[in-house]
């Protein structure tokens, strides 16, 4: 066995008869035809994972780029305020809510609200007349407030109240004046806006009999009519009784013990007193008889004659004279039922005799 066979250039066959260890071609023969592709070989078992290489090195962070366009404006949206229908209002914020009720566009008929028109049949009606059969009405007015005003129609006034009896009625009318047939008042009738004060006229110019405090009183009590009362200092009241008018006749009877000028009159009966001459008197009739011969130096004025001056009448029954110690202004000597006429005047605060 040789070690190695040597092949020649331009060898186109070799052929090896004993056993060698190696073959050495020194030169490339010509490449023969291609022969045909074999069977693809089964694939072989996947190899297993291999390790998980290290980490690359993060890369420097680029530069911000420019901001963008700003986009258009939404669609605005909702106030937040809860809408209602009306005549359900809110007024409030989308945070607080204020609910309301607009009146003006509700119309409610009384057939509409259970038992209205039963509720309000005996209720008073405020654009109606109305007949009240439960008694008394009350007005409890406010402190210095007027308790009931009624204003005269401007076009075609009538009257502004009337009280009616079975077969009476008294009214109040557009003017103020008070219009009464056979009607009887008690209490205080005045007039305190009219410059002309209050008036009672009859309601016939025919025969007619007007009482004033001519009710019955009873035993033990006192009757007090007073006209023209309550005049102020520096104030001048006057008081007619009877008619001025010419050719009428009047007739004024005082019965009784009826005061005039602050002095009560003697009636028909009863005569004028007789009082005792002293260095004091005080009569309190507008005449009266002096007795006695005791000097009278002053004379007590009686109300009103102290305030407002006036006249007595002091008939002398014995022989006295005045001195002008006290209030009397002169000397004076009686003579027996001849009259003396004393004057007051609350300026000087003197009496002044007739003689």
């Amino acid at each position: 066995m040789s070690d190695l066979i040597v092949i020649q250039p331009q060898v186109s066959t070799v052929t090896v008869t004993e056993q060698v260890n190696s073959v050495v071609v020194s030169s490339v023969g010509v490449t023969g035809a291609t022969g045909a592709t074999g069977a693809t070989g089964a694939t072989g078992a996947t190899g297993a994972k291999g390790d998980q290489g290290i980490q690359g090195i993060q890369g420097v962070k680029g530069d911000t780029g420019a901001t963008g366009a700003t986009g258009a404006t939404g669609a605005t949206g909702s106030s937040g305020v809860i809408a209602v229908t009306a005549p359900i209002t809110n007024s409030g914020t989308s945070t607080s809510a204020n609910i309301g009720i607009d009146q003006t566009g509700i119309t409610i008929a009384e057939s509409q609200v259970t038992n209205l028109v039963t509720d309000l049949s005996g209720k008073a009606a405020l654009a109606a007349a109305n007949t009240f059969s439960t008694s008394p009405q009350t007005i409890n007015a406010a402190s210095s407030a007027v308790g009931l005003v009624i204003k005269a129609n401007a076009t075609t006034p009538g009257n502004m109240q009337e009280w009616q009896g079975a077969s009476v009625t008294a009214s109040i009318s557009s003017n103020g004046n008070l219009v009464a047939a056979q009607a009887q008042f008690s209490g205080t009738i005045s007039n305190t806006t009219n410059a002309s004060g209050l008036t009672l006229v009859p309601v016939t110019t025919g025969t007619t009999t007007s009482n004033i405090h001519s009710g019955a009183t009873a035993s033990g009590a006192s009757k007090t009519c007073n006209i023209g009362t309550a005049g102020l200092s520096g104030s001048t009241t006057t008081v007619n009784i009877g008619s001025a008018v010419s050719g009428a006749t009047s007739t004024t009877n005082l019965n009784g013990n009826t005061r005039i000028l602050g002095l009560t009159s003697n009636g028909t009966t009863s005569g004028a007193p007789t009082i005792a001459s002293a260095t004091t008197i005080a009569p309190t009739t507008p005449i009266a008889f002096v007795s006695g011969t005791t000097s009278i130096a002053t004379i007590t004025a009686p109300s009103p004659i102290s305030t407002n001056g006036g006249s007595i009448i002091l008939i002398p029954t014995g022989i006295f004279s005045t001195t002008t110690a006290g209030n009397i202004a002169l000397v004076s000597t009686a003579v027996v039922s001849k009259a003396l006429t004393m004057t007051y005047d609350p300026i000087t605060t003197k009496w002044y005799p007739s003689y």
